[in-house]
Parts: C-alpha cells; sequence; structure tokens
C-alpha cells in the first residue's frame, strides 16, 4: 500500500498518526502544541503521550545509529514480540499450550493488530500487562506492580 501513494513503508509505518507525536517527543522533548486543523479553536499537545516510549525510541537511537523512526519502530516490533511471548505465556499458564497459542493468534488477527507494526505504544503497554498478569499468576507481587506501572 505505501509504495502505490508513493511513501517508503518505514514512513508510513513510522510516522503514521501518533508516530508523529512520538518522534517529536523523542526528538525534542515535550512542548509541542499544534493547531487542529479544520476545528476552530482546538489545540493539541503532546502532553497527551505517554513518556516511556518515547523514552525508549530516543535511547535506542542512541546506541544505535538508526535514527528515531527506525529506533521507534525497532522498540514496537521488539514490544509486539514481547507481548505474543507474554500472552502465551499467559495462556499456556492457565490453559495449556493451545489456550496460549489461541491467545497469540487471536489477538494477532484482531482488526486492529495493524497498530501492532507501527510506531505506536500499544505493543508496549500490551507486553508489559501481559507480563504484569503472569507475574500475578506466578507470585512475583514486586514484579506485577512494576510492570503494571510502567504499563500505566
Amino acid at each position: 500500500g505505501a509504495w502505490w501513494i508513493g511513501r517508503h513503508p518505514r514512513t508510513t509505518l513510522g510516522l503514521a498518526w501518533d508516530g508523529t507525536w512520538y518522534t517529536g517527543i523523542a526528538r525534542n522533548g515535550y512542548g509541542q502544541v499544534h493547531p487542529g486543523a479544520g476545528w476552530a479553536g482546538l489545540h493539541f499537545s503532546d502532553v497527551a503521550f505517554f513518556p516511556l516510549f518515547p523514552g525508549l525510541m530516543r535511547g535506542v537511537a542512541t546506541v544505535l545509529p538508526i535514527g528515531l523512526i527506525n529506533s521507534g519502530l525497532l522498540v514496537a516490533w521488539a514490544s509486539s514480540a514481547a507481548a505474543a511471548w507474554g500472552l502465551y505465556a499467559v495462556g499456556e499458564r492457565l490453559h495449556g499450550r493451545r489456550a496460549g497459542t489461541l491467545l497469540v493468534l487471536l489477538w494477532g488477527l484482531l482488526p486492529h493488530a495493524i497498530i501492532e507494526t507501527m510506531s505506536y505504544t500499544e505493543p508496549l503497554m500490551t507486553a508489559l500487562a501481559a507480563w504484569s498478569l503472569y507475574a500475578l499468576l506466578t507470585g512475583r507481587w514486586v514484579w506485577a506492580g512494576g510492570l503494571s506501572l510502567l504499563a500505566g
């Protein structure tokens, strides 16, 4: 799809919608305000976005010479893998391997699953929430609380 509209897939996945906000926060910190196009008197601010994802983007871009767009995608894709693993672990713990596998398949096939490939916080939040739940199920209370805090 991206090639047909003259855009690179990396740019489409990395800078679509909220990806632009996260990249801006990672690059410049907080403080951006943009007028809402077509919305009389409405302004949008970056304070609506939680800092963990852009912080990780900036950290990865600092360590690896891949730029902010690629670092956002790398964080999102690694988080998606961690989320799938966490969902599997919860399902397997509760009802066996088949349930774990079905949880991952259902999560990956939901209509909104395309967001898991974009530079968005959803994969990171899902990974943190899934592993927090797994920590609860295994009696690791401090880990569960810490992961839950990071997810929120």
